[in-house]
């Protein structure tokens, strides 16, 4: 065209003419007059109320819609089919999540002239296996049209909630979008169904070596979308039966070029690689067959599976899975509960590793049902399953026949039974073995009137500090002359604090809880004579073997309650308008702080006096270990003998008390 002058009228340009050659390529797909004036300018609709755009939207939706559609089907470009072709193959390459799926009895699949009939088979192998669906460009349109008013389609298939065909329950179509709940989801008389349902059979019934779970065409093990994924299991780590390389021979399992005639022959053994690994393993040991296969591959005698046994043949239960043919091997919830771990031996060992260069194990606690954490120091297991049925009866193991407070009361059916014990008198500890904690913690109040009896406070080690100051006091002096202070020697103290946490974990600990504590705080407070004089109050403390009852003075005590401690509030499940009278409104959890403790001790506070004339030589010079301990003991190590008649601690210096002392 001739150049662009003054004279030029620019409404005169018309599209087209834009291609090499001077073709017209349709675009722009939405084209625009030049306006005879300028009045348009600056229009913006109105304001962006609720609709973006305002009264230009729908002019916008319509160009929108427009310029896709022609794109789309515009074939003078190859853009908009090329599109089309890429989305349908994208398609073919996904993993396809209906393979597999086991269609219920009542299932059927409904695709126009219907399943089997020769209209229904001839759009079955013209429809390629799209996985992802099949892409139709209406939904991307439709999209378009949609996005002002919050519409979403899904881009695969119409876009309007039609269903897949494959394997889907309800009726469907061949232009729908696989979904979990359209696919594989039913709601048949069988119940839901899942693709490891079919797997399963596959999986239980595979004894031949066939290894191949499915296939599909498409999906990623196919180029491009050409071709078939496979899934494959690798059949030689396969187990038991379902091994094609292994056969039961002899109650275990045997490599089949290991049998001959139905027998393990060991010259078979003899001639395979397996051997010459092994070779110096076995060598020495017995030559019988089934021996040296043992050997070989690790089969012993003393299997897990059954001690003093080899592998059972019952063939059903070596399989897995279920089914009416296959056992299902796995516990209920209360079975499991029922049931104690043991070892080979029949009974709960040590599982720590053998001491190096050994097969020595070290030898372990039994942790059977009598030596159990709970048991043994009656701390209880508040996950357990008990019968909570009734609020005010409280909690009860499981099956009883309670059904009453009275009857559900005292120490022994509390959880925690040395949260619940009570505080009792008495001359010494009790032997009653409840009292048994992992450290011993408890507090006796010495009688005023008879010093022979204590009143005895036990709780459950819940220690959360514990401090034992000793101080010596050295007094400073200033001579003339001399810039330094010269000390001497001034007195000894000793103060010890501690605090714990007591916490209910039953009804049945609340109120016996709350009884000893407020027994505790009373001692801060005077007691009084006969003839009205007051006087203090002496305790002797436990806490493990650094303190045994050691006599002293209690100067403070402070109770708290932490945020997280739920309370009691003493309602009764069979009258919501009466108050449970074994009960009252009290905190759970109390935190027991600043419990300060002044020891007296039973001897003159000095340096422990001890005795190194019968101790062992240290070395060539003349040293000596100490021989025996003096009696200052400010740390007890001590405890009560086995059958409670006396002291015992690890300062006595004979072998009896296991002192440890250099020999």
């Amino acid at each position: 065209m001739a150049l662009v002058n003054l004279t030029t009228n620019l409404k005169s340009l018309r599209y087209g003419k834009d291609t090499i050659g001077g073709g017209t390529s349709n675009q722009p797909y939405v084209k625009t007059s030049i306006p005879e004036d300028l009045s348009d300018v600056g229009r913006t609709g109105g304001p962006d109320f609720l609709l973006r755009g305002g009264t230009l939207l729908p002019k916008i939706i319509v160009n929108d819609v427009s310029r896709m559609t022609k794109m789309f089907f515009d074939f003078k470009s190859p853009r908009g089919p090329l599109f089309i072709a890429k989305q349908n193959l994208l398609s073919l390459t996904n993993v396809s999540s209906q393979v597999g799926y086991v269609v219920a009895k009542e299932d059927a699949v409904v695709i126009p002239g219907g399943e089997g009939t020769a209209i229904g088979n001839l759009l079955r192998s013209l429809v390629p296996p799209l996985n992802q669906g099949i892409y139709l460009p209406l939904s991307t349109i439709g999209q378009a049209a949609g996005n002002a008013i919050g519409l979403h389609l899904d881009k695969q298939g119409l876009g309007f909630n039609f269903k897949t065909t494959v394997g889907s329950p309800d009726g469907n179509s061949l232009l729908g979008l696989p979904t979990y709940l359209n696919t594989i989801h039913t709601n048949s008389t069988d119940g839901p169904k899942s693709r490891l349902y079919g797997l399963l059979d596959k999986i239980n019934t595979n004894t031949q070596g066939v290894n191949d779970l499915y296939s599909y065409s498409g999906g990623p093990g196919a180029t491009l979308g050409v071709g078939k994924t496979n899934i494959v299991m690798v059949g030689d780590q396969r187990t038991g039966i379902n091994n094609p390389t292994l056969k039961l021979q002899d109650n275990r399992f045997v490599p089949k070029q290991f049998v001959l005639n139905g027998n393990i022959k060991l010259d078979n053994i003899f001639k395979t690689s397996i051997f010459n690994t092994y070779r110096s393993s076995i060598f020495g040991f017995e030559t019988e067959s089934g021996r040296l296969f043992d050997k070989v591959f690790g089969i012993r005698d003393d299997s897990v599976y059954q001690p003093g046994t080899y592998l059972k043949t019952d063939t059903g239960k070596l399989k897995s899975g279920t089914g009416d043919f296959v056992p299902q091997l796995q516990l209920s919830q209360e079975q499991i509960e029922g049931k104690d771990p043991v070892s080979k031996g029949g009974k709960v060992e040590n599982f720590s590793k053998p001491f190096e260069g050994t097969d020595y194990i070290p030898k372990s606690i039994d942790y059977t049902q009598a030596g159990r954490i709970e048991q043994r120091v009656k701390l209880g297991d508040p996950g357990k399953r008990a019968n909570r049925s009734s609020y005010t009866i409280g909690r009860r193991d499981i099956g009883s026949s309670i059904d009453s407070v009275e009857g559900n009361s005292g120490y022994k059916k509390a959880l925690d039974q040395i949260n619940a014990f009570p505080i009792y008198q008495s001359g010494i500890v009790t032997d009653n073995k409840i009292k048994n904690d992992l450290v011993k913690f408890r507090i006796g109040v010495i009688s005023n009137t008879d010093p022979s009896l204590k009143t005895y406070i036990h709780f459950r080690a819940f220690i959360n500090s514990f401090e034992d100051n000793f101080t010596a006091d050295w007094k400073g002096t200033n001579y003339m002359g001399r810039g330094e202070k010269f000390y001497k020697y001034g007195g000894f103290d000793r103060k010890i604090s501690m605090g714990w946490t007591v916490a209910a974990q039953s009804k049945q600990e609340l109120i016996p809880m709350w009884q000893k504590l407020n027994y505790l705080a009373s001692v801060t407070a005077p007691d009084y004579s006969s003839t009205g004089y007051m006087s203090g109050n002496l305790i002797t403390l436990t806490v493990g073997g650094y303190l045994y009852e050691q006599v002293g003075i209690m100067t403070g005590l402070n109770l708290s309650i932490p945020d997280e401690s739920p309370w009691d509030i003493a309602i009764s499940d069979t009258d919501t308008a009466t108050r449970d009278a074994s009960v009252k409104e009290m905190p759970m959890i109390c935190n027991v702080s600043g419990f300060n403790f002044i020891p007296i001790h039973n001897f003159v506070p000095k340096v422990q006096s001890n005795d190194f004339a019968k101790g062992a030589k240290v070395g060539t010079n003349g040293g000596k270990f100490v021989g025996k301990y003096g009696q200052e003991q400010y740390i007890a190590l001590s405890q009560t003998s086995t059958d409670g008649t006396s002291l015992v601690n690890n300062y006595g210096g004979d072998d009896k008390n296991i002192n440890y002392i250099p020999k």
